[in-house]
């Protein structure tokens, strides 16, 4: 499954303009701007925004369920979404009413997921959770986005294949390491982080759960946050 993951900063089309280009399974976007959008209704089924339509979604690609030419593949893997839930931060963000939101939601694969006459089992039923942590400008309290995280792992499941990722908003290793102590409790593991300009600690990160990740980059775009492109098993 190709998953691309992108804080858009409020940029409009652009999640519609990143899925023609890269053409993922499934997108874990994070200051979407959805109402601008091409087809949001039905690509963003799951969102979790404000009157304004800015927040996080989780979103399908094209091309599901078509046989690709000259692929290996016998088939190309089909997802349907369900289970969805929206989530924001215990916290409001400093000196205003605004919560951090986050969207879950399970993606299931109605065909037969096969790469070269191998089932891929572990993608049958996976829950993805798109995350934009508590922020605190300017004291970024680690405590905080702490609990937006707790937060957010008591409304998932407590096992099973999953895939947590998005704008952690993990401005030093400290944030950084207590996030991941808080998810490697129940069962993640962190296996990419991605690069924000002009900082030594990445504020974007994968954190996988029965799940193995194939492979990773991350490319730059119109956001000022890189996006990131995961292959996952």
């Amino acid at each position: 499954m190709k998953v691309l993951v992108q804080n858009l900063q409020k940029r409009n089309n652009l999640a519609t303009q990143l899925i023609e280009k890269y053409d993922p399974d499934v997108i874990l976007a994070q200051e979407i701007s959805l109402y601008s959008e091409s087809n949001y209704d039905t690509i963003f089924e799951a969102n979790y925004v404000s009157s304004m339509g800015y927040g996080t979604a989780i979103g399908l690609g094209h091309n599901q369920g078509e046989k690709e030419e000259g692929s290996t593949n016998n088939i190309t893997q089909k997802f349907e979404i369900s289970d969805i839930k929206k989530v924001h931060s215990p916290y409001a963000e400093f000196g205003s009413m605004i919560y951090k939101k986050t969207t879950i939601a399970t993606i299931t694969c109605t065909t037969t997921c096969t790469s070269n006459n191998v089932s891929s089992k572990n993608l049958d039923r996976v829950e993805l959770i798109s995350f934009h942590g508590y922020n605190g400008q300017p004291f970024k309290n680690k405590e905080k986005l702490v609990a937006h995280v707790k937060a957010v792992i008591d409304k998932i499941s407590p096992t099973g294949p999953a895939l947590f990722a998005g704008d952690f908003n993990t401005w030093s290793k400290e944030h950084l390491d207590a996030v991941s102590a808080e998810l490697e409790n129940v069962g993640f593991r962190l296996v990419f982080s991605w690069p924000y300009p002009n900082r030594e600690v990445p504020l974007d990160n994968a954190f996988l759960r029965d799940l193995e990740l194939k492979n990773a980059e991350y490319y730059a775009c119109a956001s000022d946050h890189k996006g990131a492109i995961l292959n996952i098993s």
